[in-house]
C-alpha cells in the first residue's frame, strides 16, 4: 500500500482454477491450483483517522468504511446494469465519485476532485450572493446553451440583491454559458479516467448520473454527447430495501445516504 493509504476493501475479479477455468465461485470446485485477481480500494489515511476519530467521540462503534462511490452503485445501479455494464458518476459539492461496473463485478472506483461547487465559484465571479447561487443554478440554469428558448435568449434573472444592495440581474444566456463551460471539464475529466482504465467500450448500459450536482436540467444531454453513452438520471425512484419492509424515499442528494444502509444490510 502506498504511504499515506490504507485498504478499505478487496474486490475479487476473478479466480482460475489449474491455470485454465476461470470462476467468481470457487467453493467447490476440484483443483491443485488456485489463482486470484483483486481490485484493492484504497483511502487517505488521515482521512480515515479523522472519520473514525469523529464516530468515537459520538460513541459509535465503526464495523466498516467503504469507499462512497460503492454506496451510490448500490443504491442506484439494477442487477442488469451490473451485468451489462454501466458507469455510476455521483457528482458532489466538492467532488465526484465515479464507480465502474461489468459482468456482475465492480471493476473500479475512483474519485475525482472536481465537483458541483466549482460551477458556483464560476458563477459567484459575476457578483452574485452565495446564499442564492445554488437556488439560482437549479432553477433556471442549463446544462447547455442549445437547451435555451427563443424567449428566454432575451430574458434575465433578477435576484434580490439584500440589504443596502440593488437588485442583481443576469440572463438566461450568461448563466448557462458558465454552467456548460465548466461542465465540459468536469465531463472531460470523466470521459478520460473511463478511457484511461480500459472501461470505454464495456459499458453497454451507459452512464448513470447522480448525486446533488446532477440537478441541472439538461444535463443527462450533455454526457450523452460528450461520451456516446446511454445516460439516465438516477435517485429520484423508491428504493426498497431487499431484506426488509421499510421503502426508502431516493433523491439526488440521499443516494450516498441510502447506498450505505444497502450496503450495510448486505453486510449483516
Amino acid at each position: 500500500v502506498p504511504d499515506g493509504y490504507v485498504i478499505l476493501d478487496r474486490i475479487p475479479q476473478k479466480y482460475v482454477i489449474d491455470t485454465r477455468e476461470e470462476t467468481m465461485k470457487p467453493v467447490g470446485r476440484f483443483g491443485h491450483r488456485l489463482e486470484s485477481t483483486f481490485n484493492f480500494i484504497l483511502g487517505n489515511k488521515n482521512s480515515v483517522d479523522r472519520l473514525t476519530k469523529a464516530m468515537n467521540r459520538l460513541q459509535i462503534s465503526t464495523c466498516r468504511i467503504f469507499a462512497n462511490a460503492q454506496a451510490s452503485a448500490a443504491a442506484t445501479l439494477t442487477d442488469d446494469e451490473k451485468e451489462l455494464g454501466a458507469a455510476v458518476i455521483d457528482i458532489g459539492a466538492g467532488c465526484t465519485d465515479i464507480c465502474i461496473w461489468h459482468n456482475n463485478i465492480m471493476c473500479h472506483a475512483e474519485v475525482l476532485p472536481i465537483g458541483s461547487n466549482a460551477i458556483n465559484e464560476d458563477i459567484r465571479t459575476q457578483a452574485i450572493r452565495d446564499k442564492v447561487i445554488e437556488k439560482l443554478k437549479v432553477q433556471h440554469g442549463y446544462a447547455t446553451v442549445d437547451a435555451i428558448s427563443q424567449e428566454q435568449a432575451s430574458l434575465n434573472i433578477e435576484l434580490p440583491g439584500g440589504a443596502r444592495r440593488d437588485n442583481k440581474k443576469i440572463s438566461y444566456m450568461a448563466l448557462t454559458q458558465i454552467i456548460e463551460a465548466r461542465l465540459l471539464d468536469i465531463v472531460d475529466h470523466i470521459t478520460g479516467e473511463i478511457r484511461e482504465h480500459g472501461f470505454a467500450d464495456k459499458m453497454g448500459s451507459g452512464l448513470v448520473l447522480t448525486g446533488g450536482g446532477s440537478k441541472i436540467a439538461r444535463k443527462h444531454i450533455l454526457f450523452r454527447e460528450k461520451n456516446k453513452h446511454d445516460v439516465r438520471i438516477a435517485g429520484t425512484e423508491p428504493l426498497r430495501v431487499k431484506h426488509g419492509e421499510a421503502e426508502l424515499a431516493a433523491g439526488l442528494s440521499k443516494t450516498s445516504a441510502i447506498g450505505c444502509v444497502l450496503v450495510g444490510v448486505a453486510d449483516h
